[in-house]
């Protein structure tokens, strides 16, 4: 795991020094820092679903045969309980999509502020202009948080309605 996130930022770390001065400055610092740092590790985590994704699909193969073996009937049933629940998560999926490309915008938005705050912060304290920045941060931590709350409770639902579902489908 280490070493893949150690590949993955070497890369990304290759692939800002390729890039031009005019399309480093449009982005901005903070983009290319939340990328770097937050969203290689956020990468790592994608991928570790994916692997336990695999691994059932694996076992739901492994049961679909044990199902034919016992009953067709069963195994009917069974296909259709799963494309039910596949379109039941379906919208779910998709809106934790989009807020998670929000979070992201969001998170990067918040690093570059950061960032500029903490070059400029000699200069903000000097001429006492730092409390201006308070309710741009305030909003960016309060729409980065809600984001990421939402995508929590999506989440969570997702995760504790599978059980009970599958066993109002086997009663």
């Amino acid at each position: 795991r280490g070493v893949l996130l150690k590949n993955i930022r070497k890369n990304l770390y290759n692939h800002f020094k390729a890039q031009s001065y005019g399309n480093f400055s449009k982005k901005g610092a903070g983009y290319y820092s939340n990328l770097l740092n937050e969203q290689t590790s956020r990468s790592l985590m994608a991928f570790k679903s994916l692997t336990q994704v695999m691994a059932q699909l694996t076992s739901t193969v492994v049961y679909l045969i044990l199902s034919l073996i016992i009953s067709v009937e069963i195994l009917i049933s069974t296909i259709v309980f799963g494309l039910a629940m596949i379109f039941l998560f379906k919208k779910i999926n998709i809106s934790v999509k989009k807020m998670s490309l929000q979070t992201t915008k969001k998170s990067g938005e918040l690093t570059s502020h950061v960032l500029q705050l903490i070059k400029g912060f000699v200069y903000l304290k000097c001429t006492n202009q730092a409390d201006k920045l308070d309710e741009k941060f305030k909003k960016l931590i309060n729409n980065l948080v809600s984001y990421q709350v939402k995508t929590g409770y999506a989440a969570y639902f997702t995760h504790s309605i599978r059980e009970p579902l599958a066993v109002l489908f086997i009663v």
